[in-house]
C-alpha cells in the first residue's frame, strides 16, 4: 500500500482541511509503513477518542490513509473523555502498533490554529517529524 498524501483530497472529502485530519492521515501512514499490509482489506483499525470534532476528525485521517472504513467494518471508535490513541492491525500477520498523540503537540497546533488559522495549523502538522506528533509502539513484534 502507498503512502497518502493528496491533501486536496482530504480537505474535499472532510470538508476542510484540520490539524486532526492531517493527524489522521499522518498516524496511518506511519501504521502502514510499520506493518505493511498487502490491502487495507487486512487491516484493522481501532480509534480511542472523544466522540466530537475537532478530536474525531482523526478517524476521517485515519480513512483515508489506511483505507479502512465503516463500510468494510474494518475502523471502530470508542468514545474516550481525552486524548487520541490509535491501534492498527495487520490481520494476516497479527502484528500490532498503537500510536499516542503527543499533547504538548497539539496544544501547539491549537495555538496555532487559534493565531494563524486552520492551513497553518495543518501545515504544521504535516511538516511535522512522526515522532514528534505522536509515539508509536509495537503490540506484537514489529
Amino acid at each position: 500500500m502507498k503512502e497518502f498524501t493528496d491533501l486536496e483530497l482530504a480537505k474535499s472529502y472532510h470538508g476542510h482541511l484540520g490539524p486532526y485530519l492531517v493527524i489522521g492521515i499522518k498516524m496511518g501512514n506511519k501504521a502502514i509503513r510499520e506493518l505493511q499490509p498487502e490491502s487495507c482489506f487486512r487491516l484493522q483499525t481501532h480509534v480511542y477518542c472523544p466522540d466530537s470534532p475537532p478530536p474525531s476528525c482523526v478517524i476521517d485521517g485515519l480513512q483515508l490513509s489506511t483505507g479502512c472504513t465503516m463500510g468494510k467494518r474494518n475502523i471502530s471508535h470508542t468514545e474516550t473523555t481525552q486524548g487520541v490513541r490509535v491501534v492498527v492491525t495487520n490481520k494476516d500477520t497479527g502484528r500490532s502498533v498503537e500510536l499516542n498523540l503527543n499533547e504538548d503537540f497539539i496544544r501547539q497546533a491549537e495555538q496555532i490554529l487559534k493565531d494563524a488559522g486552520e492551513e497553518e495549523a495543518s501545515m504544521f502538522c504535516w511538516n511535522a517529524a512522526d515522532d514528534e506528533i505522536f509515539t508509536t509502539r509495537c503490540l506484537t513484534t514489529c
